[in-house]
């Protein structure tokens, strides 16, 4: 799995832990529908601002999201 895959799934399950929909994350984050889903299927790469945007929803900082991610990335 690549580091945009693990970003993707890292987003969905943090928003999924916090029993929110894509369409709330779309919503408060002020972000499309279109770009949370391809966020999180790992067909768009978030941009920094976006990053940030959704780190604001998930009341995280976007260094907390990416740390998130490395720990479920498989080290040899």
């Amino acid at each position: 799995m690549n580091v945009q895959q693990r970003l993707g799934q890292t987003i969905k399950r943090l928003r999924t832990q916090q029993q929110l929909t894509q369409e709330d994350m779309a919503f408060i984050s002020g972000l499309s529908l279109q770009t949370i889903s391809d966020i999180e299927n790992a067909k768009y790469d978030p941009l920094l601002n976006e990053l940030y945007r959704i780190a604001a929803v998930l009341e995280m900082k976007p260094s907390e999201i990416v740390f998130e991610m490395e720990q479920e990335i498989d080290l040899p």
